[in-house]
């Protein structure tokens, strides 16, 4: 038993995790296992305090006991070829196998636990919006700053680029369009975004007195 090792850091150079590595060490609270290593042994955790462990793309087999931790909420797969030997590798590992074991489970990603359930964390996907000057000058004109923005899924952007400029004087930004021509819907910093999209620069035209 450990008693003092709160946190370990596996070294690069190491392949396989052997059995009993950090058994019964309850006060280890952190694992980093770098790409690389390929199995991870008989209760090679058990007993430890891990909440959440990132199982590298590299490991192909994970034995019995090895993550069996009553407190362990969390599991990251980084790829999604990793094999549970048996079900006690992890608690309530029976359905965390299904959970993830392509090719019905989810694969690499996330898992989390609650009570004796383990679901995937399914991500919001992340949409663009591009913001086009929507003139044909050749010089004289600036582009929206910045020109691409990264948005969640079902949010709004809360902010705009700066506007783009043109030195003919009598066009004004006048805002955005879902158009080119105008015939779409305004878009704002409260636009919901659904999907990725093109929004186009509106110019208001100026009459200059002779």
């Amino acid at each position: 038993m450990c008693n003092a090792l709160t946190s370990v850091v596996i070294p690069p150079s190491v392949t396989s995790i052997g059995n009993n590595a950090f058994q019964f060490c309850p006060a280890i609270t952190s694992v980093e296992i770098p790409e690389g290593v390929t199995s991870i042994g008989n209760d090679a955790f058990s007993g430890c305090s891990l909440t959440s462990v990132v199982i590298p793309a590299s490991v192909m087999t994970i034995n019995t006991g090895a993550f069996q931790i009553p407190g362990l909420i969390e599991v990251t797969f980084n790829g999604g070829d990793t094999t549970f030997t048996a079900d006690l590798a992890f608690p309530n590992g029976a359905n965390l196998r299904t959970a993830y074991m392509p090719p019905l489970g989810g694969g690499a990603g996330t898992y989390t636990r609650s009570g004796t359930v383990w679901e995937k964390v399914i991500l919001p996907a992340t949409y663009t919006v591009t913001f086009d000057r929507n003139n044909t000058d050749a010089s004289g004109y600036t582009e929206a700053n910045p020109q691409t923005m990264p948005v969640s899924a079902g949010a709004s952007l809360g902010t705009l680029p700066l506007p783009p400029t043109r030195d003919i004087p009598q066009y004004v930004f006048n805002g955005w369009n879902t158009q080119a021509n105008g015939s779409g819907t305004a878009f704002t910093e409260d636009t919901i975004v659904a999907e990725s999209i093109t929004v186009y620069a509106q110019w208001a035209v100026i009459v200059v007195p002779p």
